[in-house]
């Protein structure tokens, strides 16, 4: 993804906090698919730090959508060549 669409997940989440904070699946969706777009642009720090908040929130709902989008971006963490980002992974699945 291109920081084009990281800047436009970025406003939807704003939005998203500001209209309507309790939608916490679609905000948990949103964070979701932005640190999988840090993590694309090669911002692996940035990934990690939204994974957290996506973590947080996707724990606060049962979705299934939202899990299995979660764990791809694990997976995708767990490939990267980042060690923070690695790290974070093995810290989900150990859980």
């Amino acid at each position: 993804m291109s920081a084009a669409a990281a800047r436009a997940l970025m406003e939807a989440i704003t939005l998203i906090e500001s209209v309507a904070p309790g939608r916490v699946r679609d905000l948990a969706h949103y964070s979701i698919r932005l640190a999988l777009a840090h993590l694309t642009a090669g911002s692996a720090e940035q990934a990690v730090e939204v994974a957290g908040r996506a973590y947080m929130l996707a724990g606060q709902i049962a979705s299934a959508r939202v899990s299995e989008r979660f764990s791809e971006l694990v997976a995708a963490l767990d490939a990267s060549p980042s060690r923070p980002a690695r790290e974070f992974a093995m810290s989900v699945r150990a859980g």
